[in-house]
């Protein structure tokens, strides 16, 4: 029988594991780092107390759940972590450690009061002063929707499933630790199951929670997980949770003027039953707390952060779904530059060329657009993608990825596709084809003749970007792409 100081544990296979020190700790579960490098155990624990299960009976429940959830028809190439044993005598299981990687929470919520205070943010009141440090040095916006959009992208699938993941918050979702990685993964699947209609309760985060769900009004849906995401995300992106505004921090003392009940005033704003801090429709809960939403959300962010805090609150029905997010985050990335000075990313505008951080000057830009193409006349129609990059000098490096050069996929948005390297000890740009089968043409023309297929072996070497060059797809959907440097 588990106990609470148990140290070794004997899993399905009769491999015995050691437990050590707390990886994380949510509301169902702990899971510890164990003698095995990539190896975790996951304990589930009585909601009050804490304590590992003890009870037999509930031990037997826990392991039946777990039996349940592995029989599930979770693609096997998902970035979930699935129970890789049971353990025998004890509720938990054993799953694979995410090496170099860390929480949500770890990385972007966990602010140090250590945190270093650099000199453009000199002047700035200290405790803004250090949230923005902590901003710039996760990664800052940029690295946040990349980060969302993959965590998006992993929901989509299951949900595409039919399965819903039931408790979405920060120490659910990993990220590599290192600045230049974004891989991203989701860990505690306890709580997967499919999306049934009727069902009432079920498990979610404080603050994370649907209002229907928070309420007990229904169970975990597709639309509750779309609403827990949409306060991760809208929270690490802006730094103030959609709402907790200027009603809630500023009136906590006037609340028992206008109800019968004890509740706290946070805890109303979090079940969703006082309106969101930007409603379109309802501003007494308004705040501009946490940074400028212009700065960091784009239009259609905006507009999906609308809908679901918005008419999303009150008719779930209405959320956007998961399927919305992805698509739309990456738009958002892939048109954010990043100070070369103090690191801090910001969406480009045309005839911007100053940090609004710091107000160091950003002067060399590259610039790559797609359309759809008109092979029978050959000409470009309809914009359909941007991607803007900010170049050093003396450095050009840029991965082009597929979503330059096909239809949007939520799942494969991000494969690499055509590598740009300034060749050494030259000026010129080789353009190098990676593995793909795209039927992929170049042309230095600006008007599409004169292509030349691009294979995988392919390597073309061009003077300048200054000019432009441009890229044409074949294909079921024809593609016309520009790629330009402007300084």
């Amino acid at each position: 029988m588990a106990n609470y100081k148990q140290q070794l544990f004997t899993d399905e296979h009769y491999n015995t594991h050691e437990k050590r020190n707390v990886l994380g700790r949510g509301g169902q579960g702990v899971a510890y780092r164990t003698k095995d490098t990539d190896i975790a155990l996951k304990l589930a624990i009585i909601k009050d107390s804490g304590k590992p299960i003890t009870d037999k009976v509930e031990i037997r429940r826990f392991q039946t759940k777990i039996q349940n959830i592995r029989l599930l028809p979770i693609p096997e190439n998902i970035n979930i972590t699935k129970p890789m044993a049971m353990l025998k005598e004890s509720a938990g299981y054993v799953m694979y450690l995410l090496n170099e990687m860390q929480s949500f929470n770890n990385i972007w919520f966990d602010i140090k009061d250590t945190e270093d205070i650099p000199n453009w943010l000199k002047g700035v009141e200290e405790k803004a002063a250090k949230q923005l440090a902590h901003y710039s040095n996760t990664g800052g916006l940029r690295r946040r929707l990349v980060g969302l959009a993959k965590c998006a992208s992993i929901i989509s699938e299951l949900h595409s499933m039919g399965l819903v993941f039931g408790d979405i918050s920060p120490e659910n979702v990993f990220i590599s630790k290192k600045k230049k990685d974004n891989e991203v993964w989701l860990i505690d699947p306890d709580n997967i199951k499919f999306c049934k209609a009727g069902v009432k309760g079920g498990v979610y985060t404080p603050k994370y929670g649907a209002p229907e769900l928070v309420q007990s009004k229904s169970g975990g849906s597709f639309k509750t997980d779309c609403h827990s995401f949409c306060v991760l995300a809208f929270w690490l992106l802006t730094l103030n949770h959609p709402f907790i505004g200027d009603y809630v921090t500023n009136s906590n003392t006037d609340w028992a003027v206008d109800t019968d009940e004890e509740k706290d005033l946070d805890e109303k704003a979090y079940a969703g039953i006082l309106p969101w801090i930007d409603d379109a429709n309802d501003d007494y809960n308004y705040t501009d707390n946490g940074l400028p939403r212009s700065l960091v959300l784009t239009d259609k962010l905006q507009e999906l952060f609308q809908f679901t805090f918005g008419v999303g609150r009150t008719a779930p029905w209405k959320r956007p779904t998961i399927f919305h997010w992805p698509k739309a985050l990456m738009e958002a990335y892939d048109k954010t530059i990043e100070c070369l000075e103090c690191k801090m990313s910001f969406y480009h505008e045309d005839g911007l060329n100053v940090c609004p951080f710091c107000g160091a000057k950003i002067d060399d830009l590259l610039i790559v657009k797609t359309y759809l193409y008109d092979e029978k006349n050959n000409k470009k129609k309809n914009l359909e993608w941007t991607l803007i990059r900010e170049l050093k000098s003396k450095d050009i490096k840029i991965t082009l990825p597929n979503r330059i050069f096909s239809p949007f996929s939520n799942k494969e948005f991000d494969v690499p596709i055509l590598s740009l390297n300034r060749v050494r000890s030259s000026s010129n740009i080789k353009l190098k084809r990676m593995e793909n089968d795209l039927a992929l043409y170049y042309s230095s023309d600006s008007n599409s003749t004169n292509l030349e297929r691009l294979n995988v072996l392919n390597r073309l070497s061009i003077t300048s970007l200054t000019k432009g060059i441009t890229l044409i797809v074949k294909g079921h959907i024809p593609m016309f792409i520009e790629i330009k440097r402007i300084k």
